[in-house]
């Protein structure tokens, strides 16, 4: 499909038709610098927990694993203000600009389920 095509199928189906966005751009492939929900994840507990863990256990989701947090968060941490501190350094990366100047090449609008800004701020560059 060529980019005359999609903008048409963009432009007929204009009232009913955007790109959504997940947390799949934080983590493009081949990227050692990835924005990583895992990463963070082991950061905090790290900071809860006596037990040691490199990764997130296998058939845990990512909120899962945040509820585990919850009830090991025995010193009392406010795991709320430590994700956002974490978050706070993190900023859009290259495949971010271009995926976001693709669409807005195509007129087209963009809506994203992720509720970290890094990928929002791209709109600021």
């Amino acid at each position: 499909m060529t980019i005359t095509e999609i903008k048409q199928i963009i432009e007929r189906n204009r009232n009913d038709i955007a790109f959504v966005v997940g947390n799949g751009i934080n983590r493009y492939p081949n990227n050692p610098n990835a924005l990583s929900w895992d990463d963070l994840l082991i950061q905090l507990w790290d900071k809860v927990s006596l037990q040691t863990l490199t990764r997130r256990p296998n058939g845990i989701s990512l909120t899962e694993f945040y509820d585990i947090l919850e009830l090991e968060n025995t010193q009392d941490i406010n795991l709320q203000r430590e994700v956002t501190e974490l978050m706070t350094n993190w900023e859009p990366l290259n495949h971010h600009r271009i995926i976001t100047d693709r669409i807005k090449a195509l007129n087209a609008p963009i809506l994203t389920t992720n509720f970290e800004e890094t990928f929002a701020k791209t709109f600021e560059l």
